[in-house]
């Protein structure tokens, strides 16, 4: 399995592109946040799965930044992409 820190909103909408991307968000203690998002270029629109509580989300990029922690994670490199 390769982990990619991921560091910016550009290079997120890149590896989620049309299809489903497992990532997760490192928190404190080395517990996780784990998500799987694809993001839609037709729309505009990402597309987040949260693991932890079953929950899906349907985000514009604007909206992405102020209703998740998606955006505050990747600036404190925290939102790391797994691919098997």
């Amino acid at each position: 399995m390769k982990r990619t820190r991921v560091k910016n909103i550009e290079q997120l909408k890149k590896i989620c592109l049309n299809d489903y991307q497992d990532f997760y968000i490192q928190l404190n203690f080395g517990c996780r946040s784990s998500k799987e998002i694809m993001y839609s270029d037709t729309e505009d629109v990402f597309y987040v799965n949260n693991n932890i509580d079953g929950t899906c989300q349907e985000c514009t990029p604007k909206q992405i930044e102020q209703e998740t922690n998606i955006i505050k994670a990747i600036e404190c490199g925290s939102l790391i992409h797994e691919n098997y």
